[in-house]
């Protein structure tokens, strides 16, 4: 296999904020100790199974990772080393919450080998977090920040929100100041998004109802504030020196998020933990290094099964107490006769679904795709499959193409959602 990348779930927070939809509740102590024996099973499967695969990135998020006990961390990182092959350059992530990381625990997250952190700040408000349900202050955040950097940490993102209720564009910008006089190297700026079976839905379903329609709202922006935020967020970061390599990220120079350029790069990437997702080649040790792929279709294979592990915490506990470890299972049985993979996720991915993919997630980088990867990844000329789409965007300036790539103009990114849906049937 070639090297992946980890992701991580730890599904306990302190509290659920009031816009989350992530599979993630408190817990307590003896929940966090199963979790971890049944999460180190896993990974022990997974190294087995994989011949102690080469691991590019690792990613650790949540729920509150920082939440759970750092000798519990301690024993999953060891869980990873054991049965992975870590790059000596491996990028390892870790999300923290404001108020869930003290100096000894940062101090020692560094001891494991973790090299980045990622604080979810969401404003410098306090009126605001206090609205998103949030358990810290800006203060509190200031605090972690600073512990962080004494702790060693030099690769720190820090997690925004825009769009959110009674947000104004002067709001937003002193969050923004506040935020850049730190120079953490990362800022990742994400649209609050209003799910279903959250108390935001129950708050807002109408507010989201009317800006869907393109009538005006009360409590949360309407469109074009929502685009003037953004666009607010981009111009500011970009003029405090902050590249924006995707839509919604942005870094100095040399600090571009490699697990999360994985994702949009379709590099093939295991997901351990209740809910974790995992896209994987249709090829497993014992099987020839063969496996299935679509006829005509040149080595190497693209990355094309997908599948996640079963949601519930407490049965994933069960099945992985109950897992009999000297089991060998059969390269047909990997996925089929694992039952904390949940059967209805598993999705073989046709080819033309791979390479739609390829443009869906591809293009949310600013920088684009390179027509090559694509030519290498499914020998075909991407004109051969989508160049009547990619033509009809380049006459309506919503994409430019020069020197072999093809990405998004601004205008463009303004309405990706719907240039990125061309490119699906």
């Amino acid at each position: 296999m070639e090297a992946l990348e980890l992701y991580i779930h730890i599904p306990f927070c302190v509290r659920k904020c009031l816009y989350c939809d992530f599979n993630s509740h408190p817990g307590g102590p003896g929940e966090h100790e199963a979790y971890t024996r049944a999460l180190i099973r896993e990974i022990d499967w997974w190294g087995r199974l994989t011949g102690r695969a080469r691991v590019a990135t690792i990613y650790v998020g949540g729920g509150t990772p920082s939440w759970l006990n750092d000798s519990l961390l301690e024993e999953i990182f060891a869980a990873v080393k054991r049965n992975f092959a870590l790059d000596q350059a491996a990028e390892i992530s870790l999300e923290v919450n404001p108020g869930t990381a003290t100096e000894k625990t940062l101090l020692a997250y560094r001891r494991m080998g973790i090299n980045r952190i990622s604080i979810g700040l969401q404003s410098a408000n306090d009126e605001e977090l206090a609205l998103l349900g949030r358990i810290h202050t800006f203060s509190d955040f200031l605090r972690t920040f600073e512990r962080a950097r004494a702790a060693g940490f030099a690769n720190i993102n820090v997690d925004i929100m825009t769009g959110l209720p009674h947000q104004t564009e002067d709001k937003l910008k002193k969050t923004l100041q506040k935020l850049t006089m730190l120079r953490p190297e990362h800022i990742s700026a994400y649209s609050l998004m209003v799910e279903p079976g959250t108390p935001f839905y129950e708050r807002y379903a109408e507010d989201v109802a009317r800006r869907d329609r393109g009538e005006g709202t009360t409590d949360l922006p309407d469109e074009a504030l929502d685009y003037r935020l953004y666009d607010l967020t981009r111009e500011f970061l970009i003029g405090r020196g902050y590249g924006q390599y995707e839509i919604s990220n942005y870094a100095r120079e040399g600090f571009a998020c490699r697990h999360n350029l994985g994702y949009w790069e379709r590099k093939p990437y295991l997901g351990l933990g209740v809910g974790a997702a995992s896209l994987l080649m249709d090829s497993f040790p014992g099987d020839g290094g063969g496996g299935r792929r679509p006829e005509g279709l040149r080595t190497p294979a693209y990355p094309n099964i997908r599948f996640s592990n079963i949601k519930e915490t407490d049965h994933y506990i069960e099945l992985w107490e109950a897992y009999d470890p000297s089991r060998q299972e059969g390269p047909d049985e990997i996925l089929a006769d694992a039952p904390w993979i949940d059967p209805k996720t598993i999705q073989k991915l046709t080819c033309r679904e791979a390479m739609e993919e390829f443009l869906f997630l591809g293009l949310r980088k600013t920088g684009g795709i390179r027509e090559a990867d694509f030519l290498d990844a499914f020998g075909l000329a991407i004109d051969s499959v989508f160049g009547p789409v990619i033509e009809s965007q380049r006459r309506r300036g919503l994409v430019r193409r020069e020197g072999g790539q093809i990405a998004l103009t601004k205008r463009g990114i303004d309405i990706s959602n719907v240039v990125l849906a061309e490119y699906l049937p």
